[in-house]
Parts: C-alpha cells; sequence; structure tokens
C-alpha cells in the first residue's frame, strides 16, 4: 500500500491545480486565443469602436513550424559496452544495437510518433510547454471482461506500447517542482475523462461499486447568431452524457500508480508503477526557461503587449477610414428642402441635390484632418519587434525586402540560422529523450516483433545478423530470405545510448533534395570510399524515380561486365605490343 492515504493525494492535487490555474492556465488559454485571433478580450470598458486583428501570433508560429519541423528522423543506437560472455554464450552488443536501432525505427512509423511531435510542437509555441505521455496498454486496460472495447483511441492499442502527446490542461505536477525537465518532481498527475460504465467495467479498477459521475459531456453550444447558449436541445437519455472524471498520480517515491476521483472516497486503483524507467513516463518541450520556476515562459506572453498595441494602432487607422469616408457638410439654413437633405446623405453615387443660391457657399463640405502619419510608422515598427521577438525577419517570411548591399542577405541569413539552430536542437534533444524512454519501454515488453527492411538494413542484417533474418521455403524448396528482421527480448538487452542523424530533422525541399543528390553523384564518379549502387539509387530517389531496383541492373551483373572489359582492354594491349615483342625476340 501507499504511505498516503486518498486524503493527502486530494489535497496534494488541489494545491497543484491552484498553482496551475494562477501560473499556466492562463497562459495556455491565451496563446490558444491569439493563435486563433481573439484577441481583444482584454478591452472590458469598450474603449475602441473598431477591433481589427493584425494577427502577428498567427503567421509567426506558421513561420516557425516549418523551420524547426522535422522529416522522419534517423534513429541511431550504440551500446554501452563491447561484446561479452554470457551463460548463452558471446553476446554481441554491435549486432544487437543495430537491431534495437531497426526496431525502433520501426516503431517510430508504426506509432504515428511524427504526428504527436508535430502537435507538441505547436503546443510549445502558443504556450508555455508541451507533454508527450508514454507507456505500454495490456489488453485489459484496452478490453473488458465482457470483450467491449474500453479505450477508443486508434493509437493506444492492445499489448502495445503507445506515444501520446498530453494536452497542457490535462497534466498536473507537484507544485514544490522547480525544473522545468521534472528531475525534482515527486510526482505527476494525468487527468481522464470515461464513461461511467467503462470506469466500472474495466478491471484494472476497484472501489467503484457506489462510484457516481462526476461531470457530463457538452451538449450545449453557442449560438453564433444570439451570443447565447442553445438550451433547446432535446436528449433521450441525458445520462449517457454523463462522465467521471479522474486523476492517474505517478508517485516517484512510493513508485505507485494511485487514481482517484475527487468525489469519490477511495481511491480505485493503487498499484505499482508496471514499467521501469528513467523519471516519469512524461517528457516535456519548452523554448524559454523561466528560472526557479516550474513552468516557462511562453512565447505569446513575450509578445502580447506589443500584439495588443498594434491591434490598437490597427484601430485609429480604420477609424479614420470610416471618418474620412462619411463626408459631412456645413449648409445654411434653409438653401435645401429635407427630400434634397436625404437624397444627399442617403442617395447613390451620382445623386444630384439641388440647393438654393450659389452651392459654393451654400454647401461647403467640411475635411476631416488627416492622420499622423506617426501612426503608420508605429505600426510597422510594431510589426518589426514582433518579428524580432520571435527571431523572425521579413526575408524569412516571404516578404520582399530592400537591400543597400549584396553582403546584407548572406549576413541576415547567418544570423537566422543561428537563431534557429538553437531551438531547433531543443526540439531534437527532445525527440532524443523520448525515444530513449520507448526503447526502455520496449526492452521490458516486447516478446517477438518483424521487422520489415528497407535495402541498406537488410544488408546491414546479413552481415552482422544473418541468423535473425526469417526464412520461408520457395516453390521448389529452396530456402529463401525476406526482408524482415524478427526481434526478441533477450536481443537488445542491456545498455544503450540513443540518438539521431545530425540534420535528419531538418525539413528539406525538393530543389535542396535534388541539388544534394547531384553533389552526390559528383562524388561517385573518383571517390572509392562511396557505394557507387547505392549512389545511383539515391540520385534516382531525388529525382522522384520509382521502382528503382527494377531500372537498375544488379551489381554484380556490372562488376562482372567491368571485369570482362578490362580483360578485354589487357588483352587488346598485349596484342597491340605483340609484334614488337616477337621482332625483338628474333
Amino acid at each position: 500500500m501507499s504511505k498516503y492515504d486518498i486524503a493527502e493525494y486530494k489535497d496534494m492535487l488541489s494545491v497543484s491545480n491552484q498553482k496551475f490555474k494562477k501560473e499556466a492556465q492562463g497562459a495556455i488559454e491565451r496563446g490558444r486565443a491569439y493563435y486563433k485571433g481573439d484577441q481583444w478580450a482584454g478591452d472590458t470598458a469598450g474603449t475602441y469602436t473598431d477591433k481589427p486583428v493584425d494577427n502577428m501570433v498567427f503567421s509567426n508560429v506558421k513561420t516557425i513550424i516549418p523551420s524547426l519541423n522535422f522529416r522522419n528522423p534517423k534513429i541511431y543506437v550504440t551500446s554501452r559496452k563491447p561484446p561479452y560472455q554470457t551463460e548463452k554464450g558471446l553476446f554481441d552488443t554491435y549486432g544487437s544495437a543495430i537491431a534495437f536501432e531497426m526496431l525502433l525505427n520501426y516503431y517510430f512509423k508504426e506509432l504515428n510518433i511524427k504526428e504527436q511531435f508535430n502537435k507538441c510542437l505547436l503546443d510549445a509555441l502558443v504556450g508555455p510547454w508541451a507533454h508527450i505521455q508514454l507507456g505500454y496498454t495490456v489488453e485489459t486496460e484496452k478490453i473488458s471482461k465482457d470483450g467491449e472495447l474500453l479505450e477508443e483511441n486508434e493509437l493506444v492499442r492492445s499489448d502495445s506500447p503507445f506515444v501520446l502527446r498530453r494536452s497542457p490542461l490535462d497534466v498536473r505536477i507537484d507544485p514544490t517542482a522547480k525544473n522545468h525537465d521534472l528531475s525534482d518532481a515527486r510526482w505527476v498527475a494525468f487527468r481522464w475523462v470515461k464513461s461511467l460504465d467503462d470506469v466500472k467495467d474495466n478491471p484494472a479498477y476497484t472501489n467503484t461499486k457506489n462510484l457516481k459521475a462526476n461531470s457530463k459531456a457538452e451538449t450545449l453550444y453557442k449560438n453564433t447568431n444570439a451570443g447565447l447558449m442553445d438550451n433547446n436541445v432535446q436528449l433521450k437519455d441525458s445520462t449517457k452524457w454523463e462522465r467521471v472524471e479522474g486523476w492517474d498520480i505517478w508517485d516517484r517515491r512510493t513508485h505507485k500508480i494511485c487514481t482517484l476521483i475527487e468525489t469519490h472516497d477511495k481511491l480505485i486503483r493503487n498499484t505499482d508503477w508496471p514499467l521501469e524507467i528513467e523519471g516519469f513516463p512524461l517528457e516535456n518541450l519548452w523554448f524559454n526557461e523561466n528560472p526557479d520556476e516550474l513552468y516557462p515562459i511562453s512565447d505569446i506572453d513575450i509578445i502580447q503587449k506589443l500584439q495588443d498595441e498594434l491591434n490598437r494602432m490597427r484601430s485609429l487607422q480604420l477609424s479614420h477610414v470610416k471618418k474620412i469616408s462619411q463626408r459631412k457638410y456645413l449648409m445654411r439654413e434653409g438653401n435645401m428642402t429635407i427630400d434634397e437633405m436625404v437624397k444627399l446623405t442617403s442617395g447613390p453615387d451620382g445623386t444630384i441635390a439641388q440647393v438654393k443660391g450659389d452651392p459654393s457657399t451654400s454647401l461647403v463640405p467640411l475635411k476631416d484632418a488627416n492622420i499622423s502619419q506617426d501612426v503608420y510608422i508605429l505600426v510597422r515598427q510594431l510589426q518589426d519587434d514582433i518579428r524580432l521577438k520571435a527571431g523572425i525577419s521579413l526575408l524569412e517570411q516571404g516578404t520582399a525586402q530592400k537591400f543597400d548591399t549584396a553582403a546584407e542577405p548572406n549576413a541576415m541569413m547567418r544570423g537566422m540560422t543561428e537563431r534557429k539552430s538553437d531551438r531547433r536542437s531543443t526540439f531534437e534533444g527532445f525527440i532524443v529523450r523520448v525515444i530513449k524512454k520507448l526503447g526502455q519501454i520496449l526492452q521490458q515488453t516486447i516478446e517477438k516483433q518483424t521487422v520489415p527492411l528497407n535495402t541498406e538494413q537488410f544488408a546491414l542484417a546479413q552481415k552482422y545478423m544473418p541468423s535473425k533474418l526469417d526464412k520461408i521455403i520457395g516453390e521448389k524448396g529452396a530456402i529463401v530470405l525476406n526482408p524482415w528482421l524478427t526481434v526478441e527480448k533477450d536481443a537488445i538487452e542491456g545498455d544503450y545510448d540513443f540518438d539521431i542523424e545530425v540534420g535528419s530533422t531538418t525539413p528539406i525541399d525538393d530543389m535542396r533534395r535534388k541539388q544534394d543528390a547531384l553533389t552526390l553523384g559528383q562524388a561517385l564518379v573518383d571517390n572509392p570510399f562511396i557505394n557507387r549502387y547505392e549512389g545511383t539509387k539515391r540520385l534516382l530517389e531525388a529525382f522522384e524515380v520509382r521502382d528503382t531496383d527494377s531500372l537498375l541492373r544488379p551489381e554484380d551483373e556490372v562488376m562482372q561486365e567491368q571485369q570482362t572489359q578490362m580483360q578485354a582492354m589487357q588483352q587488346a594491349e598485349t596484342a597491340k605490343d605483340e609484334p614488337k615483342r616477337q621482332t625483338d625476340l628474333a
């Protein structure tokens, strides 16, 4: 049993909720609102009539994400030990690292981890940070004892690891912690919402006999026209929308998972951690350090005041445009009838209103004062300041810009690259930490997994792990090697270092990919250390040539042809010198 009772866990969660609401919830909700363009909530006094939004937050995020987002990173695994003797014989740490590497690259695609990282990147740019939760789902957590489906998330499968982005609104952390990496946190908690029947039918939970729903799924939505809640929805069975909101608390001090519902008087789960991993089954991504504070600083909070001031300047511009577009007149009393005044004030273009006497003296248009050019200058300055704080230039955003010298664009590009490299390294470090914990989970849970191999992986497997390749019997009884590798738990035991290929996360466009391929093709000509077959294949793939294996001639055939040509050339040289040789002998 845990050394803490349910009352103490409820107190811990309550204090964490208070700290979260005070220091993080506002930043998260504000960041999301500003990203969507809801940026005038602070004008409660209604000082500004016109409320336009020059949404620099959205444009900045959409500019930053492509510069940080990644292609599928290539994962590398290195054993910390040389080969060593065991009771079963020599354990090949090099071959096990290669097998582990192929397994992780397989699961990275199989679990759709790239999509989860994409969501985390957006979370970290519009809020203080982002969260990834890792774990392993056994069949009893996915399927009830009656065979009914308990978990409807397709990314959480039975008897499989999972890597999921968790909303920052659904994670609570020990409020005494101060490090963003949670190295000093004693516990973390994950919020979940399930139907009452699913909770009672889940064999992982106990003490659910008297459990009651404590929340309800949203069924009333705002009417966009009236701005009010639509209360006319008729539900056939409102109890079907009742839900249970609970928290899974991972306590590092006791190594217990305690599940509580704040309105229930008993813990419904109190078990040991199912897996041994470093730290918590949680990894965080953040870009702005906040020393001695748990929650990092949001990008949005840094530029919020500038964004608000920009919107106010835009409001002044719009109000002035409306003023000068609505012309006003001074008229001597009695110079125009009521009908003629209606024509003047509400008629379309081309309306003629007749006045008595000289129109130039009896009807005088009023001119409004021109808006100060300082307002337009200030708008441009605010936009530049917001880009500067976000680390974005006009050139990077795709906006035309004038330069005094030809060297300025290159200097600007170098500065942009340096600023982005810092954030990119932060993002790559986040990826490596997640992969490391995924590897620790696989080491404890995998029984036997068949991994499909590409050409490069198959060549490595044939060289270092031929015994682990799957074999089938062909039609005539011949043994055929398939491009699949079978990995078992005992093959990936031990300590490993995890990394990703430098630059493999960097975005790449078609033009750059083709240029890199052509450069590689030129290097193939005279470099004896480069595999020409593989280099030619990558060159074709860069130009999107499909089915390269059927297009390329087998490497053995090319080598045999080259040897034949060399023999023929040698024979020709010998035949050429034969008459002179015969003469010399004579």
